[in-house]
């Protein structure tokens, strides 16, 4: 491995640490090796002949994996691990299919446990999939691995539809039909494949088929490809049918949907479709995604087809493509308190279609993130109805605040701030699309549209918008000016109302309560 790279992956063991280990491993960590664990450790210490003992570890972690016991612990110390072998009609690194966990970050004695200091690395040098997990009913864990170096063209056995023909899936790690517990680990510089034809590639960090129940928590997600050519689906994670699946408290950087610049490439971070699959994507920093290379893909950050769910307070800024988030085909689905800021996209958050359930937005500042901030757009086979409560949209001085485009559209918006704007709310097609706006706070559009029943006239005194900050000053025509929705917390989960009344937007603004000198004991 040359210097350079060695040199990034030391850096991402840096970055994996700083996100903190999960409670119960860390004090199995701290209290120093487990002797009824197995071991594993590079040659010449480590021997597949020896028996995975602290004293005679064995050298690779597949014949770690092969050895163990249904809920054995594996215990892998810093070093470079390589070598792709053929199982299950794949080709990867590491192929589970039992309940074992396996878990990086030792130093080569094992009496310390510091990713930082010891990284761990899985590195398929771009001969196959890294990790690949299957088997119903199984329930392993990796935890504080690097894993890199993956190229899943032509593994196509266990990959789901994305866009069309697969031509390989899960650069980094596949989880087929498992519920897996995939943690606190770096998933850097993997490639779900280099397509051709009218062929796709999905999951380039991450792909994730019926996997229920499977948690992805606390990992660096950055630089992986799903397509190097054609379609590409889901840069950094693909998730298909992902029911109860959790994405939580993620990095995901500089994923990349497709590098071609005219075919589709849908969710340069997250891509998920699936009818009737909940998934909880929560607490995510989501930055630098890209669609395709011409910035035109749909879901920059996130792109969601169909499935129900949750997606609550994540980071989305500096994402390209044309919309950051694009939601398509309900079921229930749920936004609630994201902060889209400063996208290189022309929608923020896109709403396409119906489904069987309206989606709710409640509590999101979109911000600087295209000429839309909110865009809506449905057909007569399909029409949308969607709910939008408390949420703050803030323009650049042109494009729209709230965008109907076409007919079929229903949308309720309800204590909103619209603001910096060419033009506010409007609907293109009002004769088959409503538009219904109850007490929005307009301020500094070009024109504000449609202003609906009980609008205000006034400036929201942000905090700090020219760094990003849209949270509300005291001095804000916003505060105690809401009607009641039973919406009882704001963006950042404060409770709402403070005052007599709610505040107007995603934000609560906090009050400084001064209390009499006896309260305060002086």
């Amino acid at each position: 491995m040359n210097e350079p790279r060695r040199m990034f992956l030391t850096l991402c063991a840096v970055l994996l640490a700083a996100a903190g280990a999960l409670v119960w491993w860390t004090a199995q960590a701290s209290a120093g090796a487990n002797n009824n664990a197995l071991h594993v450790a590079p040659p010449p210490a480590g021997n597949d002949g020896n028996p995975c003992s602290l004293g005679q570890p064995c050298a690779t972690v597949q014949h770690a994996v092969d050895v163990a016991g249904s809920g054995g612990e594996i215990l892998v110390a810093t070093g470079i691990y390589t070598g792709v072998q053929a199982r299950g009609a794949m080709t990867q690194v590491v192929y589970v299919s039992k309940t074992v966990s396996i878990r990086g970050g030792y130093s080569a004695d094992f009496g310390t446990w510091d990713p930082s200091v010891y990284p761990t690395t899985l590195d398929a040098e771009g001969e196959g999939r890294v990790v690949s997990i299957v088997g119903l009913g199984i329930k392993p864990a990796l935890d504080s691995l690097l894993i890199t170096g993956g190229d899943a063209t032509g593994i196509t056995t266990n990959c789901p539809p994305a866009g069309g023909i697969s031509d390989g899936c899960g650069g980094g790690i596949l989880v087929y039909r498992a519920e897996a517990f995939i943690v606190h680990n770096v998933i850097s510089g993997n490639l779900a494949a280099v397509s051709v034809g009218s062929e796709s590639a999905s999951g380039g960090g991450l792909c994730l088929a019926w996997a229920a129940g499977t948690v992805i928590s606390d990992n660096l997600i950055a630089g992986n490809f799903a397509s190097r050519g054609k379609r590409g689906m889901g840069g950094g994670i693909h998730l298909y049918y992902p029911y109860n699946v959790q994405v939580v408290s993620n990095r995901l950087v500089d994923n990349v949907a497709t590098t071609d610049a005219s075919l589709g490439g849908w969710g340069g971070g997250i891509a998920v479709g699936g009818s009737g699959a909940a998934v909880t994507i929560s607490g995510n920093q989501i930055e630098g995604n890209k669609t395709n290379a011409g910035n035109s893909g749909w879901g920059a950050a996130i792109y969601h087809w169909y499935g129900t769910g949750r997606m609550t307070g994540n980071f989305v800024t500096g994402n390209h493509g044309a919309s950051a988030i694009y939601m398509g085909g309900y079921e229930g689905l749920r936004l609630e308190a994201n902060q889209l800021i400063s996208n290189s996209t022309g929608v923020g958050i896109l709403l396409v279609n119906g489904g069987l359930r309206s989606p709710t937005l409640v509590n999101n500042i979109i911000a600087r993130s295209g000429e839309v901030s909110i865009g809506a757009q449905a057909y007569s086979g399909s029409p949308l109805s969607a709910m939008l409560l408390h949420n703050t949209l803030v323009g650049e001085g042109t494009g729209y605040g709230v965008y109907v485009g076409t007919g079929y559209v229903t949308l309720e918006l309800t204590n909103t701030i619209v603001a910096g704007h060419g033009w506010g709310i409007t609907s293109t097609v009002p004769v088959s699309s409503t538009v219904v706006a109850t007490r929005t706070l307009f301020w500094d559009n070009g024109q504000d549209g449609i202003t609906g029943t009980d609008p205000l006239f006034g400036n929201p005194a942000f905090l700090n918008p020219e760094g990003g900050d849209y949270h509300v000053g005291s001095s804000s025509a916003a505060i105690d000016a809401a009607i009641a929705t039973g919406v009882d917390r704001d963006v950042d989960g404060d409770w709402r109302p403070i005052g007599p009344a709610p505040d107007v937007g995603a934000d609560e603004a906090r009050r400084r309560v001064f209390l009499p000198l006896i309260v305060r004991g002086e």
